[in-house]
């Protein structure tokens, strides 16, 4: 499995080594760590790894109007700079943030923040049903995004999940000519919900204020009980 991640401050780097395929773009070697229990499950694990590993490391300096010039070392397997190119393996590192929005979208557009199944087999399937509901979300949006040339991350999936609920009721009883003119009439509308272009935001992590006022209930139910009785 081939991996792009980012290198921490605290570990070593020198772009003079290796073998240079570009300006801050180079192949170094690098050497399995010595054994240590809290890092990993067993000494099997540790002695099935490789003694070392060859890994590319491509510095990126980051310059953004209004904050701080940033230097990232991009770290990947991806090793052939013919095929892949710094410029494409930093523009997919840059990407990253697709997957927070992504679990924001299972667990807040599809409500999977909190499973009320009570049986480990019926977590598993909430799990699989809202997984499967959001990819075909993500198929009408890539549909949409295809017949009317655009990409699909500049699409709401939000918007997207409510023209299909608001739609499924017409569709489910017209047919032939009708259902595919409506099915346009679907795309077109995901189509027209498109995202604002914001390069760069930033949002605190924190809520603004809770759903109710009351406070979080912090012990059995029973016992909340027993002091009200009091």
């Amino acid at each position: 499995m081939d991996v792009v991640f980012g290198m921490k401050h605290s570990r070593s780097r020198d772009f003079r080594r290796g073998r240079k395929l570009g300006p801050g773009d180079h192949v170094v070697a690098w050497r399995k760590p010595p054994y240590d229990a809290s890092r990993f499950a067993s000494r099997a694990e540790w002695e099935a790894l490789p003694a070392e590993m060859q890994m590319r490391e491509i510095r990126v300096t980051i310059r953004r109007k209004g904050h701080r010039t940033r230097v990232v070392t991009v770290v990947t397997t991806l090793l052939d700079g013919n095929a892949y190119s710094a410029q494409d393996v930093t523009d997919l590192f840059a990407e990253r943030w697709h997957c927070e929005l992504d679990l924001r979208s299972i667990k807040q557009a599809l409500g999977m923040h909190h499973l009320r199944t009570k049986t480990p087999a019926m977590v598993r399937k909430a799990l699989w049903t809202h997984l499967l509901a959001y990819n075909l979300i993500r198929v009408r949006m890539a549909q949409a995004a295809a017949l009317h040339g655009l990409t699909p991350r500049t699409l709401s999936f939000t918007a997207t999940k409510i023209l299909l609920h608001n739609f499924a009721m017409y569709q489910s009883i017209l047919c032939g000519r009708e259902h595919r003119r409506m099915e346009i009439v679907l795309l077109q509308a995901i189509a027209r919900c498109k995202l604002p272009d914001r390069p760069g935001r930033q949002e605190p992590r924190a809520v603004k204020k809770r759903k109710q006022k009351y406070p979080y209930l912090t012990k059995p139910r029973a016992q909340a009980r027993k002091q009200l009785a009091a």
